[in-house]
C-alpha cells in the first residue's frame, strides 16, 4: 500500500520514496491546521492590561497579574540618567552617568586618596583610610604602647610601630648581591645553603647563580628561547652550528661596532636602532659558519643596512 485518503479532507496522502513505516492519516495541509487550532486553544488567558491572548500553563501568575511582553516593555520604568555618591574623603557629593559602571568611593577632586596609602593613626600600617582593618575591629587593642623609634602611641611590633620597622627595612638586593651571598654561604658550610656556582649569562650577561651540579647557561627561560631562535635561524641555512657565548663576544671586541667603529651602549633596550647585536662576516646565505669566530659585534642598525646590502638591495641614505 504506498497511497491512502486524508481522514480529514479525502485529499490522497502518498509514501515518500524510500520511506517506511505506515502511511500518515493526514495531508500536510490538514497537520499544520490543526497545530495552529491547537496552539489558540492554549491561548485561553487574556492579558490583564490590553485583553491580548496568552499561553497559560501550570506555572503561569494569576490571571489578574498576568501582562504580555509588549505590557511589560512599556511599564518598564527607565534607567536614572545619573548617580549621586559621596566622597570617602573629602565628602562631596558627585554624580555621572549611570552607564559608566558600579558607583566610585571619591570624587574626581580627589584622585590620589584612592593610590596614596597614609599611615595607620593607630599602628602606621599603610592603608587607604583612616584606620585599618584590624585597628577598626580593635584587635590591636591590647599592643598599644610608646614607640620606642617615632615616641608616638602606636601599636607596636617589638618595642617599634609598624611605620618604623617598614621604614628601617633595608633596600632590595641585586641579582649579583644575591649571588654573593650565596657563594659566601656556601664557602662558609652554611647547611641549609647547598653548594652555588656564580657565573654570567652567555645571552645577556646578567649575573646569576645555580646549584652545583646543573649545568645552566643562561639566566632565564626568556634568554633560552632567545639563543635558541638565533640557532634555529642558522639551521634553516643549513651551516654549521656552534656553541656561542653572546656576552663573550661583546666583551671580547670591548662593544664597538665593527662596521662603523662606534662603541656599543650597552644599556638602551633591545628595539632602539643603535643597541647592541651580532653581526655574521661571512652571512648565513653566503653559507658562513654560526660560531663565535664568525660573529662581530654590530649597531642594530649598521647591522640591517650590512644585511640589505649583502643580499643586493640598493640602500638610499637620507
Amino acid at each position: 500500500m504506498t497511497e491512502r485518503t486524508c481522514i480529514d479532507c479525502g485529499a490522497i496522502v502518498t509514501r515518500k520514496p524510500g520511506a517506511r513505516g505506515r502511511i500518515a492519516e493526514r495531508c500536510l495541509d490538514c497537520k499544520r491546521s490543526r497545530q495552529r487550532q491547537r496552539d489558540a486553544d492554549r491561548r485561553d488567558t487574556p492579558c490583564s492590561i490590553c485583553g491580548k491572548l496568552l499561553y497559560s500553563s501550570r506555572t503561569s501568575l494569576p490571571p489578574e497579574r498576568r501582562t504580555c511582553l509588549d505590557c511589560r516593555r512599556s511599564r518598564r520604568p527607565a534607567d536614572p540618567p545619573f548617580q549621586t555618591w559621596t566622597c570617602r574623603d573629602c565628602g562631596a557629593e558627585s554624580s555621572r552617568p549611570s552607564t559608566i559602571g558600579r558607583v566610585p568611593w571619591y570624587c574626581d577632586a580627589c584622585p590620589t586618596a584612592r593610590i596614596t596609602p597614609t599611615p595607620c593613626v593607630d599602628c602606621g600600617t599603610p592603608t587607604l583610610k583612616e584606620r585599618c582593618n584590624p585597628c577598626a575591629r580593635g584587635a590591636h587593642s591590647d599592643k598599644r604602647g610608646t614607640c620606642t623609634d617615632c615616641g608616638q602611641l602606636r601599636v607596636l611590633d617589638s618595642g617599634r610601630c609598624i611605620a618604623c620597622v617598614i621604614e628601617a627595612r633595608p633596600e632590595p638586593m641585586t641579582r649579583w648581591e644575591r649571588a654573593e651571598r650565596r657563594r659566601d654561604s656556601a664557602a662558609a658550610g652554611h647547611p641549609s645553603s647547598g653548594v652555588w656556582t656564580v657565573g654570567r649569562c652567555h645571552y645577556c650577561g646578567c649575573v646569576f647563580t645555580v646549584r652545583a651540579g646543573r649545568p645552566a647557561r643562561f639566566c632565564s627561560k626568556r634568554c633560552q628561547a632567545l639563543d635558541k631562535g638565533s640557532r634555529r635561524r642558522a639551521r634553516a641555512h643549513d651551516v654549521w652550528i656552534g656553541e656561542v657565548n653572546r656576552f663573550a663576544v661583546f666583551e671580547r671586541h670591548a662593544w664597538t661596532c665593527h662596521i662603523c667603529g662606534d662603541p656599543i651602549d650597552r644599556t638602551l633596550p633591545a628595539n632602539d636602532p643603535m643597541s647592541g647585536s651580532l653581526d655574521h662576516v661571512i652571512p648565513l646565505v653566503g653559507r658562513g659558519p654560526h660560531v663565535e669566530s664568525n660573529l662581530r659585534p654590530a649597531h642594530m642598525m649598521c647591522n640591517s643596512l650590512k644585511s640589505l646590502d649583502d643580499v643586493g638591495v640598493p640602500l638610499s641614505m637620507a
